[in-house]
């Protein structure tokens, strides 16, 4: 078969079988857990499932490295059926939506969200089907996330959470936090804590780096390549997508205005797909 066939097919087969945007918020609740290099190698990994992804950074200008913002862009290489695209958003900018509704297609939204000083998430972040929570393989990290955890329960009422623990040694490891942190959220959070998955210590995450890329497109072969590339396939089956996200209760006029923008940026964000 030709490539040019091959290409049509390719793009008849994501015709027929389109799905409903995907928004997944993706946070920590420690220093330098990973989250942003997170959603810059799945959203790589999506791209190159043949994925339309659109990022939104909630982190200000300039407190991201310039070879985070390199990665990203660079992740939508020739030959993929998939794009990306990189957009910043403040937390509570209108505009920013607007933006990404003016996409033509767009399958998944991927929200790097920067958590608020009370430990909650943005309009922008509740407007999210899902969110998941990305920590470390080390005491600190993991009791940060539970303290996370009991916050933004508190704040938006949240049911379940996906977690994806970043940097594990085995896959032992990563099951034994998981099923650590399960027990404990429906013990004493009533939240379920579905896991997102685990990203195994790799090296080749800092030299691409260092080279302004992702480890998805710069080394391709790796362990952490591999594990962003089953993280990204799993989050298309997930099937137990919860309710819409609560905002803030309890804090007066802030969360009426928080509550009707985060009612009015769901469907936005979904619209984009149509």
């Amino acid at each position: 078969m030709s490539p040019w066939i091959a290409d049509q097919a390719e793009g008849l087969r994501r015709l027929l079988v389109r799905t409903p945007t995907r928004v997944v918020a993706v946070a920590n609740t420690g220093w330098q857990a990973g989250s942003s290099t997170a959603v810059r190698n799945l959203g790589a990994a999506m791209v190159r499932q043949g994925k339309d992804v659109t990022i939104l950074t909630e982190y200000a200008e300039g407190t991201m490295p310039p070879e985070a913002l390199a990665a990203v862009v660079t992740g939508n290489g020739a030959g993929h059926p998939g794009s990306l695209t990189l957009r910043s958003a403040s937390a509570v900018d209108t505009g920013a939506v607007a933006a990404l509704c003016s996409q033509a297609r767009c399958d998944v939204v991927l929200i790097d969200a920067a958590l608020d000083a009370a430990g909650g998430l943005s309009p922008l972040g509740c407007a999210a089907d899902e969110v998941m929570l990305v920590l470390k393989p080390t005491a600190p990290s993991i009791t940060s996330t539970f303290s996370g955890i009991k916050r933004l329960h508190q704040a938006h009422a949240l049911r379940q959470l996906r977690v994806l623990v970043n940097g594990v040694t085995g896959v032992d490891q990563a099951r034994q936090i998981m099923r650590n942190l399960d027990q404990a959220g429906s013990r004493y959070l009533t939240v379920a804590l579905r896991p997102a998955g685990w990203i195994r210590f790799d090296p080749h995450v800092v030299d691409a780096r260092l080279l302004g890329e992702n480890v998805v497109d710069s080394f391709p072969g790796s362990e952490a390549a591999e594990d962003f590339r089953r993280v990204a396939d799993g989050i298309w089956r997930w099937t137990d997508v919860p309710a819409a996200i609560s905002p803030r209760a309890g804090s007066g006029q802030s969360s009426s205005r928080s509550a009707s923008l985060a009612s009015g940026l769901r469907p936005a964000l979904h619209a984009a797909a149509r």
